[in-house]
């Protein structure tokens, strides 16, 4: 066991006895959530005392290197991290918490800039293949640990780009583009393969290929790529869309035009970067990428009204808070406590959305059980309905792999 102090400039703000291994791994969750409750409550982990503490000195490359041994994605982290750790900062308790998350996105902005390369870390190779299917953050994480194990690790993307919903659900405005390489570029860095456009299932390639293939392990990271649907009259046809259908257009720049007045039904995040994004589109704001060519998508699409439709009052609503300030700050008009019952068309054309008030959204055990007042009915005009109600996994392509069961969540059943 070793002595430990945390100083705060030369005012000693916590000193306790830890383990020799340090604070970097997660030894003792008990022990953390008592003594460094922002690296506790990190969902990572992170070193948040180390890492701040080595950037008071100046030594930013020291800094960067401690993040990446619990988080391969500290860029990403930097820009759209929800920031748990804040709300457990100690400083908090007498002032205002350190701004814990601008200082990781200082440090990776300007590890960027700076273009300061990352000394290699000598792994001790094995000989054993590992495919991961699936590019997302989860797939990629998977491959940055087990290639830091020494293993050969393949990732399988469908895609034309690795990121999964970092690339394609987040929009640019939130996310620069060149954030995400960043932090791919030190996966690859360990050895790691990746091949894109190249899907796994029934036709392609299957699982079976690659046991046949020698590959010892097969990691499955598919993620939640189907929409949930609302289930209600005229939900079906041209101006309804899903929200990750929306996000990718945009990103891919072939989105169609919106219509003047968009809907978005849902109240968490995604229907918030789905109604922020919409709302960009007329004010040529945010979009700095040269592919995204703002100017041309603003003639394009031109929403000139954008609201957002959810069962949740505004103060259930699960989006963060600023995101929710974010968006009524843009014009985004918030329509809580409101219950999609019909997509009203005319000619096969979308011309609005019908509501009902919303009387409980979860029931006397707190299962979802959505309640709504007879005889509320309320209509609001629209050209355009996006649909950012939850995601479900796609599974489809798991077809003949009867081995592989199902939980009713459609998710894969894994050992206890």
């Amino acid at each position: 066991m070793a002595d430990i102090s945390f100083e705060t400039g030369s005012e000693v703000v916590e000193q306790a006895t830890i383990p020799k291994q340090g604070i970097r791994v997660q030894l003792d969750l008990d022990w953390l959530q008592q003594n460094i409750r922002c690296q506790h409550r990190c969902p990572a982990h992170m070193d948040v005392p180390g890492y701040i503490r080595l950037i008071s000195q100046g030594k930013y490359l020291e800094s960067y290197k401690l993040m990446l041994e619990t988080n391969p994605f500290p860029a990403v982290c930097g820009y759209i991290c929800a920031r748990p750790c804040e709300t457990k900062c100690k400083r908090g308790d007498f002032d205002k918490p350190v701004s814990i998350d601008a200082l990781k996105r200082f440090v990776t902005d300007y590890i960027y800039k700076h273009k300061i390369k990352i000394p290699p870390t000598k792994i001790k190779q094995r000989e054993e293949k590992v495919a991961i299917i699936g590019g997302g953050p989860a797939g990629l994480t998977a491959a940055n640990s087990l290639a830091g194990m020494g293993y050969r690790v393949t990732v399988f993307e469908k895609e034309s780009i690795v990121g999964g919903m970092l690339m394609w659900a987040i929009p640019s405005y939130r996310l620069p583009r060149e954030q995400i390489m960043f932090d791919v570029s030190n996966i690859q860095a360990r050895g790691v393969e990746i091949r894109t456009n190249t899907p796994i299932g029934s036709p392609g390639k299957t699982i079976s290929d690659l046991l046949e293939e020698g590959y010892k392990a097969v990691f499955i990271a598919a993620g939640a790529q189907k929409v949930r649907k609302l289930g209600i009259p005229g939900e079906d046809g041209e101006g309804v869309m899903d929200c990750l259908e929306f996000l990718k257009n945009v990103s891919l720049g072939v989105m169609r035009s919106l219509g003047k007045k968009v809907i978005v039904v849902g109240g968490g995040n995604v229907a918030m970067d789905t109604a922020r994004t919409a709302v960009r589109f007329t004010q040529n704001v945010g979009y700095e990428q040269a592919e995204m060519d703002a100017a041309r998508m603003a003639i394009r699409l031109g929403a000139q009204e954008v609201h957002i439709v959810c069962l949740e009052s505004k103060e259930e609503m699960p989006a963060f808070e600023h995101e929710i300030e974010g968006a009524e700050e843009e014009g985004i008009i918030l329509n809580p406590s409101k219950g999609p019952k019909r997509v009203i068309r005319e000619n096969n054309r979308v011309v609005g959305l019908e509501t009902l008030d919303v009387k409980s959204v979860f029931d006397s055990s707190g299962r979802f059980n959505p309640t709504f007042i007879e005889g509320s009915e309320s209509t609001i005009p629209s050209d355009t309905v996006i649909l950012a109600v939850g995601q479900t996994p796609d599974a489809s392509w798991l077809e003949g792999r009867p081995e592989i069961e199902l939980t009713p969540r459609g998710t894969i059943k894994i050992d206890d």
